[in-house]
């Protein structure tokens, strides 16, 4: 049971790659090969939209209301706060976007 609960290293499976656009993509990005594979992988062959995905400005994020459930996510905070009831946020911070 306690080998079970050690960390696994992680592991990366990089998708098949075309090594002619990876090397455009990074040239063009001034960024490494693995960088430019990634970038490639989420489907952000064009350099424009490879550099707004990687500078990630505040203009670019969708508008909350877009956001599923979040209508109740409100509601529910507003109920807290005139409850007087403690709150904790956290948040995921990874970069998968999931």
């Amino acid at each position: 049971m306690e080998e079970t609960l050690k960390k696994r290293p992680k592991v990366w499976h990089l998708l098949p790659h075309d090594p002619s656009a990876i090397d455009r993509l990074g040239r063009d990005l001034g960024v490494s090969p693995v960088v430019a594979q990634l970038l490639l992988n989420r489907a952000l062959a064009e350099p424009e939209a490879a550099r707004l995905f990687m500078t990630c400005p505040l203009s670019g994020l969708y508008e909350p209301e877009r956001l599923p459930g979040v209508d109740r996510a409100v509601d529910a905070l507003f109920a807290a706060i005139a409850a007087k009831r403690r709150l904790c946020v956290y948040g995921d911070y990874d970069v998968d976007g999931s």
